[in-house]
């Protein structure tokens, strides 16, 4: 049997992050754990040291598209009432950082393919198959078009995913989907950090979690970084 975690969408919170990895020992053993972008910023206060851990813990890191904004703050536009603030923090995220670790974020793939047996890939992107950083991702509502235009063609038994921060499953054409939904910024804004274990064992099967963690922790350390907030 393989049994591998994949949560997304971290955001640089480093208290939800805490609870994602301790949960995850309950789980062992875990063979792989892959973390599908939007790893450091915006909104949590510490970017550096949530990819410090990531990488201590030996998690498999992709890009995702708020990963890409370190580097490149005009690849997509940004709108809606978070996008000041998200301006606003990515410089400030940047400095934080520093040289090394955003160029080992450059270097992330984009994607991540397992093959346990023919035809049983499980396929991991932050976003779709069509457009795996900067591409929509698939929620409850999404209609078969949609997911058609998507997650079409990916030659996968399974497909996981984040980036709409709203964990579901779903059987779609012999293809198992699954949102892993957001460690930082879930819809619901309920304190809990989520993540998904899948399994192999002749076929792919996945549960979703989610957990508490220490908002108030959190909460200070946005305070003493002084992180920017927009209006």
């Amino acid at each position: 049997m393989l049994r591998v975690a994949v949560f997304s969408d971290v955001h640089g919170n480093l208290a939800a992050l805490r609870a994602v990895l301790a949960a995850l020992d309950g789980h062992r053993p875990v063979h792989m754990t892959i973390v599908a972008g939007d790893l450091v910023a915006p909104a949590g206060a510490r970017p550096a040291e949530t990819f410090d851990l990531l990488v201590e813990r030996g998690c498999v890191l992709l890009l995702g598209n708020h990963d890409q904004l370190l580097w490149a703050p005009f690849a997509e536009e940004l709108s809606g009432p978070f996008a000041k603030t998200v301006r606003e923090q990515i410089p400030w995220a940047v400095s934080q950082l520093g040289g090394e670790r955003l160029d080992q974020l450059r270097r992330l793939p984009r994607q991540l393919r397992l093959s346990p047996a023919p035809g049983q890939d499980l396929l991991i992107v932050h976003a779709s198959v069509s457009d795996p950083v900067h591409g929509n991702a698939g929620t409850p509502e999404s209609t078969e078009a949609e997911l058609c235009q998507w997650y079409g063609g990916a030659h996968a038994r399974a497909i996981a995913f984040g980036h709409y921060h709203q964990p579901f499953t779903r059987e779609w054409n012999g293809v198992q989907l699954a949102n892993v939904a957001s460690v930082s910024l879930p819809k619901d804004d309920a304190p809990l950090a989520a993540y998904s274990i899948f399994e192999w064992d002749g076929d792919w099967s996945v549960r979703q979690y989610r957990v508490p963690y220490d908002v108030t922790e959190e909460a200070a350390a946005v305070a003493a970084r002084g992180l920017p907030q927009g209006d």
